[in-house]
């Protein structure tokens, strides 16, 4: 059977260990604290830095929005103006026509004035 004396030697050893133990625990949880704290203001900083983040890209997405009516527009008058030169194009075309047959008018008629003068200066 154990002494009351080894008894005692073995409770303070027991509690020089347990008080180690702790000693250590206490060391490690203040760490954590530390770097909890500082994840926690880096979360922080990351949530901040996320809503401005969205706060430009709602802001270029309304931009854009604006960009891509403004290029529908122009599209739309483009296809206006491409319409028309088509139509002037078409014009064009049959003035050119026009002109060719009275071309072909005025070069009879100079053949046949050709054919007058000479005999009228007979």
């Amino acid at each position: 059977m154990i002494t009351q004396d080894e008894r005692i030697v073995q409770l303070e050893h027991s509690y020089r260990q347990v008080s180690e133990a702790v000693k250590d625990m206490n060391h490690y949880v203040t760490l954590m604290y530390g770097v909890i704290g500082k994840q926690e203001v880096d979360i922080r900083e990351i949530k901040i830095s996320q809503h401005a983040m969205k706060e430009r890209l709602d802001e270029m997405e309304r931009r854009l929005d604006g960009v891509e009516h403004q290029l529908d527009g122009m599209n739309h008058r483009l296809d206006s103006v491409e319409h028309q030169l088509n139509g002037m194009n078409h014009q064009l075309e049959s003035i050119k026509q026009q002109q060719a047959v009275q071309d072909n008018k005025l070069d009879q008629i100079s053949g046949m004035l050709t054919m007058l003068v000479p005999q009228t200066e007979k």
